[in-house]
């Protein structure tokens, strides 16, 4: 399992570059849910798409032999091989997940203060009442939240239905869903952000790696 991000504080003039060749190159397959968004959406899009070719590249394809990319009924995007892969944005951070073994489900956000109102309808009203009473920390909760929103992208891949987060059920590293046992596991992140990643195989091997450094090497594999 691979995970690569870039921070996006700012729009430097190399992102700016990257996403704007992203938008050339790319071929329309990978770039048709651009129409619709903003110009903020778009950059974001663009930076995850060029994530994604970075690792395929280190995988062995190149522009003249990059796969089609497809899409399922809720707009989730997929290769006809056997090559995994996710993406999250949140504000100014771009994550991507890879793999060759299995399909995974990522979610990250941007830590911030989040109201009960907005996090009630994840949990089961059982549930609810336990978090009110035992007054749990608003980081566990957080983590529940986004467990289950990355849960619902691994699960959505194949049932594309109205999944009922409530029905959702976590035990440590574990997600419980119709029957069905996933696994979860902490992204690593830098410290104003947190995400996690489900796997329906447990995983015990994950690379991660902050590109942004290396934005101007990935240029070069853009231009070659």
């Amino acid at each position: 399992m691979n995970i690569s991000y870039i921070t996006i504080h700012k729009q430097s003039d190399e992102l700016a570059a990257v996403a704007q060749w992203a938008g050339h190159l790319l071929p329309p397959s990978w770039t048709a849910p651009l129409q619709g968004l903003n110009d903020n959406q778009q950059y974001q899009f663009l930076l995850g798409r060029i994530l994604l070719y970075q690792r395929l590249s280190e995988l062995g394809y190149s522009f003249t032999n990059i796969p089609k990319l497809y899409y399922n009924a809720s707009g989730q995007p997929y290769f006809n091989e056997k090559l995994f892969f996710d993406i999250s944005y949140t504000d100014d951070l771009v994550v991507v997940a890879t793999s060759q073994k299995q399909p995974m489900g990522i979610h990250i956000e941007h830590i911030r203060p989040v109201s009960n109102t907005e996090l009630q309808s994840y949990f089961s009203p059982r549930e609810w009442f336990f978090i009110l009473k035992k007054k749990l920390k608003p980081e566990k909760i957080v983590n529940g939240w986004i467990i289950r929103e990355a849960s619902k992208k691994l699960i959505s891949q194949d049932d594309t239905a109205v999944l009922p987060f409530y029905k959702m059920k976590i035990k440590r590293s574990k997600v419980y869903f119709d029957e069905q046992l996933y696994y979860h596991s902490k992204l690593k992140l830098p410290k104003r952000y947190i995400g996690h990643i489900i796997t329906r195989k447990s995983t015990r091997f994950t690379t991660t790696k902050n590109i942004t450094p290396e934005i101007g090497s990935v240029l070069k594999i853009i231009r070659a």
